[in-house]
């Protein structure tokens, strides 16, 4: 919804009569609003939904937990130098990113046989929906080899693919920043069964990014086609299996909704962050703690 009224809104340059143009920017600013509304009601029933029954939502099979178990492991691929695992991880790609922009760019390198929609652990920020994903585990249960808390993602993606730790060390590769010239040298150096790319296309970048979601897009669609799509089509070979993911998604807040967050003696800057605050619990939003952990504070709606 927001994509095409995004993209409703460009096309308004070029129509003509002057008259007609501003006819259609009322039209549209009306339809915004109804759009926002939308998004908030269903983004508060979510929330709704997951306080009724917290341990329900962490334990639900839809989880993005159960998204290399579910493709990899539950389906018996056993991936070899012969038939190569990649795990592409777009960071923060939105869901009509995938849909507009990605799945269209991809279709001439990649047959997609199956679509699946999940939903990450919470808070939803990349050091736990990543980790999780790669680890096919919640927080609370990050553990390395001697059963120790451990957030390395080579550790814990080696440990669910039941490879040893030198076997990890020879098979899985995790590359961050694969959109990156640095990136893509690394991966020159060996051919390796088990390779997860990241690639930061709509996250780290996002909160300083001035366009609309329709510039977002179009940005992001550029970077794919002259970058990372050469690369990838000069690496995956034909009987290789492919994943595609994002570890969250995210929404555009609205500036005109914004909360300012003062920073107290209970509540320092650094645990202040766009939508969750760390450390202590507050009457509003929803709380999520893992073990060991201090408590995160999630915004719920969109202002």
């Amino acid at each position: 919804l927001e994509l095409a009224h995004a993209r409703a809104r460009s096309a308004l340059r070029v129509i003509e009569p002057e008259e007609l143009r501003e006819e259609l920017k009322k039209y549209l600013k009306e339809v915004r609003e109804r759009i926002h509304g939308f998004l908030e009601d269903v983004d508060l029933s979510l929330s709704d939904l997951i306080k009724k029954d917290q341990k329900g939502f962490f334990a639900h099979p839809r989880l993005s937990t159960n998204v290399l178990r579910d493709l990899v492991l539950r389906a018996s691929r056993e991936p070899s130098d012969k038939t190569r695992l990649w795990i592409l991880i777009f960071d923060g790609m939105r869901l009509d990113t995938w849909e507009e922009v990605v799945k269209k760019a991809l279709s001439s390198l990649l047959e997609v046989s199956e679509e699946k929609l999940y939903l990450c652990p919470l808070p939803s920020y990349t050091d736990i929906a990543r980790t999780s994903l790669l680890a096919g585990r919640l927080p609370s249960e990050w553990e390395d080899y001697q059963g120790k808390y451990t957030s390395d993602h080579n550790i814990l993606a080696s440990r669910l693919f039941g490879l040893g730790r030198e076997e990890g060390k020879r098979k899985l590769r995790i590359v961050v920043g694969s959109e990156t010239d640095y990136g893509q040298e690394r991966l020159d150096f060996d051919v390796r069964s088990h390779n997860i790319l990241i690639y930061n296309l709509s996250d780290d970048w996002i909160h300083n990014f001035r366009g609309d979601i329709k510039d977002l897009n179009d940005d992001i669609d550029g970077r794919l086609r002259r970058t990372i799509l050469p690369d990838l089509e000069s690496r995956i070979a034909e009987d290789d299996f492919v994943i595609l993911t994002s570890d969250h998604g995210f929404i555009e807040l609205l500036k005109n909704k914004e909360v300012k967050i003062p920073v107290s003696e209970n509540l320092k800057e650094d645990e202040i962050v766009y939508r969750y605050l760390k450390g202590g619990k507050y009457e509003i939003g929803l709380t999520v703690q893992w073990i060991g952990d201090e408590p995160y504070t999630v915004a719920t709606g969109r202002s």
